[in-house]
């Protein structure tokens, strides 16, 4: 209906009666709700409110837009989400019957896996588990694929087992998927470790856009000369539409470290290419790079540091929106480069950390705020990995350990028998809340 008439028509159907009050209030339009007050809630509470009623459920569960919205609400990562991954092996005391039902029972927990979340502060001396799976890591002494860090966007976590399988992780909506097997995962004759993962999205395709990368060897050939040929490959899985693994157009340019995660970055994935594999004398022209928009390959520049950057012996990352390349300087400093953009990259010299490195261990660094970078450090030896998480504060210019993880409190198992002091490794990424159902969209 038109006119005044209309107008107070459809206002009073705007309104509601408060039965306590008498009064009238407000309803707010469904569209307002959920992108000015549920986008800026945390996933647990939008979790429970999908009860409400059937639009809030549907809204929850189904709507990207939301996605999105939640996305661009949450603030700088402030926690770090920790996963430990547990050794399986035999124990070396008691008798044959003792040590087979002991070896049985850890086995049993290590299938397990756990993501906790941590404030990284000396102040903070225990964790706090987020999200725990039971049954989906191999009963296996190293049941994982061995890699440097995670790969993570936006609070997904890819992890690949040595069963083959990847399985793509929601920590805070509390979900895990098991993606599509691929003939990728098969490793060459004689050549175990053949694998590098990423996973990223694509901006331009709007919320929800994730994919899931792999790079691996194909094929190993020892030439007459004794070098190393390689056929390599690299497929995409992206995530709600895909119902199994595709290789991209082309082959990958370079070959990649295998082990070492791809960094996330605008819209790109990028890999740190082995120089063993170049041949004699040649060298790398930069990092590996992986347009997700068209599944493009293209190269980012290193910075140019000097001595050249030894690929091998660096780290890259993201912090606060800017790619980071970090390597050694001197035997204990931490030189660290800076770019705003990773297709036609304008390197800064950012910081130089003294007493920062213990060869041959290199800091890799995890978050940044306003005031200090936090980073995941592993000092090793012959029998054992120590898992520091450190921190460089901007005032201070003071490099420090902040915590020994295997000594923090809170650690938490499915199952009786495990113990973090049998973690072969401890991984450290940003934590950050994302509300994508990934059993909605993840296409069986």
């Amino acid at each position: 209906m038109s006119g005044p008439d209309g107008r107070c028509i459809r206002k009073r159907q705007r309104l509601r009666t408060d039965a306590d009050s008498g009064r009238t209030v407000p309803q707010l339009p469904l569209e307002i709700v959920t992108m000015e007050i549920l986008s800026r809630l945390p996933v647990k509470s939008l979790l429970r409110f999908r009860s409400v009623c059937k639009a809030w459920r549907s809204v929850i569960s189904d709507d990207l837009s939301l996605v999105g919205s939640h996305q661009q609400h949450q603030p700088q990562a402030s926690s770090l989400l920790v996963f430990p991954v547990l050794m399986c092996g035999r124990p070396d005391h008691g008798d044959d019957h003792h040590r087979y039902a002991a070896e049985k029972e850890k086995q049993r927990s290590c299938s397990s896996m756990a993501f906790y979340r941590w404030e990284p502060s000396p102040l903070a001396k225990a964790v706090s588990l987020v999200h725990a799976v039971d049954g989906m890591a191999p009963k296996q002494r190293c049941p994982f694929v061995p890699h440097d860090v995670l790969a993570h966007c936006d609070g997904l976590v890819l992890v690949a087992t040595r069963e083959r399988k990847v399985h793509l992780f929601n920590p805070s909506a509390r979900q895990a998927v098991t993606l599509p097997w691929s003939p990728g995962s098969d490793a060459p004759r004689s050549f175990p470790y053949h694998q590098a993962f990423g996973l990223g999205r694509d901006p331009r395709s709007g919320p929800g856009a994730y994919k899931a990368a792999r790079y691996f060897h194909r094929e190993v050939l020892v030439v007459a000369t004794g070098w190393y040929e390689l056929t390599t490959g690299m497929e995409v899985f992206t995530v709600g539409t895909d119902r199994r693994w595709r290789e991209v157009a082309t082959q990958p340019p370079y070959p990649v470290i295998p082990g070492r995660t791809a960094t996330s970055f605008k819209g790109s994935l990028l890999w740190t290419v082995d120089e063993a594999y170049l041949g004699v004398g040649a060298t790398a022209p930069g990092f590996l790079r992986l347009s997700l928009e068209d599944e493009t390959f293209g190269v980012t520049p290193p910075p140019p540091c000097h001595p050249r950057l030894n690929y091998f012996c660096s780290t890259l990352s993201e912090l606060r929106g800017e790619l980071c390349v970090g390597r050694t300087l001197e035997p204990n400093v931490l030189e660290m480069w800076m770019s705003e953009d990773a297709v036609r990259p304008r390197w800064e010299r950012r910081y130089a950390i003294r007493d920062a490195v213990q060869p041959p261990y290199l800091p890799h660094p995890v978050a940044a705020s306003d005031d200090r970078i936090v980073f995941h450090d592993l000092q090793g030896s012959d029998d054992h990995s120590d898992v520091f998480v450190c921190d460089y504060s901007f005032r201070t210019q003071v490099f420090k350990r902040i915590v020994k993880m295997h000594r923090l409190r809170g650690y938490h198992h499915k199952r009786p028998g495990a113990s973090i002091a049998a973690a072969a490794q401890i991984f450290v990424i940003p934590y950050r809340e994302n509300l994508l159902q990934l059993n909605n969209y993840i296409v069986q």
